[in-house]
């Protein structure tokens, strides 16, 4: 959905903002996938949890994901935001905070093929595949 509508946004000059609304509850597990700062770091010792993962911290009251897109007259670009803070994209940049739309694209559709969704899926879908690979 994120990538889809971002495309869809990008083909569209008078669109201003695509807003989606959740819970911490999905939020979450989106931080983890999308590999914001160590949330998808996993440990077999609970002790070490907390080093890498906070909830409260991960989504707090209000939490909010955002990808800005910006041009710079080549290139779209994206800058994301958890919490309003600036977070890094998983791959590499030498315009950190801003990556190019196309290598976001292309790292995340690969992520999602991998692990065997695809656009045609449903939530059902996608649950019954995950319990199936991990």
């Amino acid at each position: 959905e994120m990538i889809d509508s971002t495309e869809n946004g990008l083909k569209n000059p008078k669109l201003a903002g695509i807003f989606n609304f959740a819970h911490a509850e999905t939020i979450i597990p989106l931080v983890s996938f999308l590999e914001i700062g160590t949330s998808n770091v996993s440990s077999n010792k609970p002790e070490e949890i907390l080093k890498n993962w906070n909830a409260s911290e991960v989504s707090p009251m209000g939490a909010n994901i955002q990808w800005l897109i910006y041009s710079n007259g080549q290139d779209m670009l994206v800058k994301m935001l958890q919490n309003e803070k600036e977070v890094s994209f998983p791959i590499k940049t030498s315009t950190y905070p801003y990556y190019k739309w196309e290598e976001i694209k292309l790292y995340y559709q690969t992520k999602v093929e991998k692990i065997g969704f695809s656009k045609d899926s449903n939530l059902e879908k996608n649950i019954e595949i995950l319990k199936t690979r991990f």
